[in-house]
């Protein structure tokens, strides 16, 4: 058996961790995951997976001390200024997707609104960028959305509501998640993306973020192609 593998989720995880581990100031932790992301976005250009989704913070994560939360949003905005220009050479597209408007700057949420609405080449990779996302408040604001833009009755068939739905999830062009793995010892999903994960296959390592590997991605990814994924379905 192998199992396709069509959308790949991630979530970021360890970078506190990691750094207090080794008597390192937490923002250390953050700049050093922030190097294994670009990493990991040239590894799945690489192997040509259509569609990447990062989790790189929630809104949870930015009710942290003010000092961890103003290290976030300095990474990101590092991120966006400094990486994202290697980055743009890779044969893909980045979106970012989530609440700018928590991370209290301004200038930082126009810029993720701006790159969030760009058109997206079809032919392309596409890599979602969770920043300040959560999986719940995705899902109401997809039903807020469609309801207010196709005026849904609520005698329209399940199936139909739910498609209508789905596509006006931030994920969307993006289909449901195939694999999602998590780096950091911890095993749940902590609000990521859990419409789309209903059947997706699940991925936990002990690893920390900062040392997540391609070849431990490899490594994986076989493992999961290998496995009986059934939907649902009788065995």
């Amino acid at each position: 058996m192998c199992n396709s593998l069509s959308h790949l989720a991630i979530v970021l995880d360890g970078n506190g961790r990691w750094a207090t581990l080794r008597d390192l100031p937490r923002r250390d932790g953050h700049n050093q995951g922030r190097l294994v992301l670009c990493k990991i976005i040239e590894a799945t250009c690489r192997l040509k997976i259509p569609y990447l989704t990062l989790f790189t913070s929630s809104p949870k994560n930015l009710q942290r001390k003010p000092q961890e939360s103003n290290n976030l949003v300095q990474l990101i905005k590092d991120f966006v200024k400094i990486d994202l220009k290697e980055l743009e050479k890779l044969p893909c597209r980045i979106r970012p997707m989530g609440e700018f408007d928590l991370l209290n700057d301004k200038e930082l949420a126009e810029e993720l609104n701006r790159l969030r609405e760009a058109d997206i080449e079809a032919d392309k990779p596409l890599i979602n960028l969770a920043i300040a996302y959560s999986g719940s408040y995705d899902i109401a604001q997809s039903i807020i959305s469609s309801y207010r833009k196709n005026n849904l009755s609520i005698l329209e068939d399940r199936h139909s509501i739910c498609n209508e739905i789905f596509h006006h999830s931030y994920l969307f062009p993006s289909p449901p998640v195939d694999l999602c793995i998590r780096p950091g010892k911890e095993k749940r999903l902590s609000d990521f993306c859990i419409w789309h994960l209903s059947y997706a296959e699940l991925a936990f390592s002990d690893t920390l973020w900062p040392d997540f590997t391609e070849k431990e991605l490899l490594e994986i990814i076989q493992e999961y192609q290998k496995r009986d994924r059934r939907f649902g379905k009788e065995g």
